[in-house]
């Protein structure tokens, strides 16, 4: 779990089925577990209109990468990312560095670009508030 809470940082293989990802959360959620699915700008299953809206309904939570914010507008994944924001389906911005040596994060060009895609209220809850509430394991 994320800081020894119930939320639980969810990633699947890029060609999981929409079947697979449903069939986690039903069964995270069973288990009073909060799933978050991890860089979900990546799963094509996810792509399908309504996709998303329906793992959220089904209880789980969404983070994306800093990163995903960096394309442009040619870009299918930046342009995902952008309506997702806009539609308030996100809940985390996250990386995927796990060292600092191969993979270092974009995150300040990422959170520029933000600024320009969503209300102060929105990045506050984005950056700060959401991640404080897994911290202290309370209700998003």
């Amino acid at each position: 779990t994320l800081a020894e809470s119930s939320y639980v940082l969810t990633e699947f293989y890029t060609g999981v089925s929409f079947k697979e990802c449903e069939r986690a959360v039903r069964k995270f959620t069973a288990a009073r577990y909060q799933p978050v699915i991890a860089h979900a700008e990546r799963y094509s299953c996810l792509r399908r209109k309504g996709a998303l809206e329906e793992l959220i309904h089904g209880g789980a939570l969404i983070q994306v990468n800093f990163e995903s914010l960096l394309g442009s507008v040619f870009d299918p994944t930046y342009r995902w990312v952008k309506g997702h924001l806009r539609e308030g389906n996100l809940s985390f911005f996250g990386t995927d560095m796990h060292n600092i040596g191969n993979r270092s994060p974009k995150i300040g060009k990422a959170v520029k670009a933000l600024r320009h895609l969503a209300k102060l209220e929105e990045l506050e809850e984005l950056l700060w508030e959401n991640p404080g509430r897994v911290l202290e394991d309370e209700e998003l």
